[in-house]
């Protein structure tokens, strides 16, 4: 496609003086998603070297047009709604964007044909490189999904997600019961005194929730596991997590809530609401406080957080830092269903998509510099998030029938 033919073709679409054919010419290299990533690097340097232009009349249609442009992943009768939110069949907003610049919808709106849910902005750094080679997958793959193994203290492993609706298993005292998704630890009576341990893996590709039996409730991210106690009998009520989990709390204070994680860090707490990264392949292990208050405690250091704040503990050396204004929604949005990014390397994307698509990812070469931000729908096929790598001219290509991505220098 000439760039410049179609930079004139927006151009006249814009002031308003295309004819009907160059505007159905346009509309036609809309429709071919091989012309995506060039459409976007041209709206964006459109609102960057004339931001006036972002008043005109026709720069929202514009925007309508490029949302309609491919029916493969929008229904015919989507559009925009008030302040940028994308509408479904039913009027039923998906997403509200943030209230940015009129110009940063517009030039949004061609990934959201891929994304549908959110909008994602790339930030490449130096010249360009060149654009993407992309080779689709030989099989299609789909999200995560809820899923978990259960692992007894005599060893035996339940797999939750092909289990259906009730009991479980009885345990010491404790009831174990499964309702649509949620794993409940209940008392029962009757335990013998002695405490057995269980512990809950998420496998990559999958998530799970649980009930343990204080009553705090667990959200378990996708390559995750816990372990704790079928029932809380001691003066502390102890669990051990490794990957990452959202905790709701339940309040004791006869009996602390004590989260051990790797590199022995541990929080302490008494009833609160917090998030915890604690991956063993990211640097850093994350705290982030949503209510109440809680103790982060490393290498004989201790911080107090307040809601708002975040304590990120360096495994290599358990030095705390402590973020004051933390961003509380991206800490979060993996339990809202999102992907959120904000100046995020390659390295650390790819290392979220992994664990939710349950891929390889590999490097050849120097990892390629590129700065994400924005947000993606967990609920997106891999290839759907894939096709939004073009526009950073990533070059890659798929492999082990879709199992494994190479990205290139």
């Amino acid at each position: 496609m000439d760039q410049q033919h179609l930079q004139y073709l927006v151009t006249q679409w814009l002031n308003g003086a295309g004819t009907a054919s160059e505007e159905q010419e346009l509309r036609d290299l809309l429709k071919d998603q091989q012309n995506d990533a060039a459409v976007t690097e041209l709206l964006y340097q459109l609102a960057d070297q004339s931001p006036e232009i972002q008043q005109s009349p026709h720069w929202d249609v514009l925007a309508r047009e490029i949302l309609q442009a491919d029916k493969n992943h929008l229904p015919s009768s989507a559009g925009l709604g008030d302040e940028g939110s994308l509408i479904l069949p039913g009027n039923t907003p998906v997403r509200r964007l943030p209230m940015l610049r009129r110009w940063w919808w517009a030039a949004a709106a061609v990934l959201l044909v891929v994304s549908v849910a959110g909008y994602f902005r790339f930030n490449v750094p130096g010249r360009d490189p060149g654009l993407a080679v992309v080779q689709p997958p030989n099989k299609e793959l789909l999200p995560g999904t809820d899923g978990a193994i259960l692992i007894l203290d005599n060893g035996r492993q339940v797999v939750l997600d092909s289990l259906g609706n009730g009991l479980v298993a009885t345990q010491n005292g404790s009831q174990v019961n499964l309702q649509n998704g949620l794993l409940r630890y209940e008392e029962a009576g009757g335990g013998s005194g002695v405490i057995s341990y269980n512990t809950m893996s998420t496998p990559r590709g999958k998530q799970f929730r649980i009930v343990l039996p204080d009553s705090t409730r667990v959200w378990l991210n996708a390559g995750s596991s816990i372990r704790f106690p079928t029932a809380f009998s001691g003066k502390e009520r102890s669990v051990e997590l490794t990957g990452e989990a959202y905790f709701e709390v339940a309040q004791d204070r006869r009996k602390p809530f004590l989260l051990t994680l790797g590199n022995g860090t541990t929080i302490a707490v008494l009833g609160t609401d917090f998030n915890v990264n604690a991956y063993t392949d990211e640097a850093d292990i994350k705290t982030t406080l949503l209510q109440g208050s809680v103790k982060v405690m490393a290498n004989n250091n201790a911080q107090v957080l307040i809601p708002g704040q975040q304590a990120s503990v360096r495994t290599a050396d358990g030095r705390i830092n402590l973020v004051r204004d933390a961003d509380i929604a991206q800490a979060v949005a993996w339990k809202n269903g999102l992907f959120s990014f904000r100046g995020a390397d390659l390295e650390t994307v790819m290392r979220q998509l992994a664990r939710w698509y349950n891929v390889e990812v590999e490097y050849e070469g120097t990892v390629p510099v590129r700065r994400f931000d924005g947000e993606i729908d967990r609920s997106l096929t891999f290839s759907q998030v894939l096709k939004g790598l073009t526009t950073t001219r990533i070059n890659y290509t798929i492999e082990d029938n879709g199992k494994k991505i190479v990205i290139r220098q």
